[in-house]
């Protein structure tokens, strides 16, 4: 609690407001790259493999929603390199996370448009129809509430 008397203590509370003004972009920085970063794990780690084509697209990208359509970093069948190619997706898209810059928005993108049906809910099967659009619309939701920040 700041105790206001007089002009002083007004001059102490600009110089706090300042500090604080100065410091708040790099803190909710730092929040929305640590939720960015457990949204694309969470994503990939739940993406069922067989060629691990669909694991190794999700992708971190800044101020747009874009991703390339990368093949396999592995390729397999049977899920035969499946946490070869999700440790890869996850290590690129770290990098791509700590690129952000406060006032960018992080994006969580997988370009292969059967995504969708291969993520593994975590409890309710049963209530999500397509999980990974609902935990994606979640996340982005998330992010850009912090932006607003």
């Amino acid at each position: 609690m700041i105790e206001i008397t007089g002009l002083k203590g007004l001059s102490n509370l600009g110089v706090k407001a300042t500090r604080l003004s100065t410091r708040l972009p790099k803190t909710v920085n730092t929040i929305k790259k640590n939720a960015a970063a457990i949204g694309v794990e969470t994503a990939i780690f739940r993406t069922v493999v067989d060629t691990s084509k669909a694991a190794s697209n999700w992708q971190i990208s800044i101020n747009s929603p874009e991703a390339s359509n990368r093949e396999a970093f592995y390729k397999g069948k049977n899920n035969s390199t499946g946490k070869q190619s999700k440790n890869t997706a996850l290590k690129f898209a770290q990098f791509q996370i700590s690129t952000a810059k406060p006032g960018q928005k992080i994006y969580i993108v997988n370009s292969q448009d059967y995504v969708a049906d291969y993520i593994i809910p975590e409890r309710t099967p049963d209530l999500l129809t397509r999980p990974a659009e609902r935990m994606i619309t979640s996340i982005h939701t998330q992010l850009e509430f912090l932006d607003v920040l």
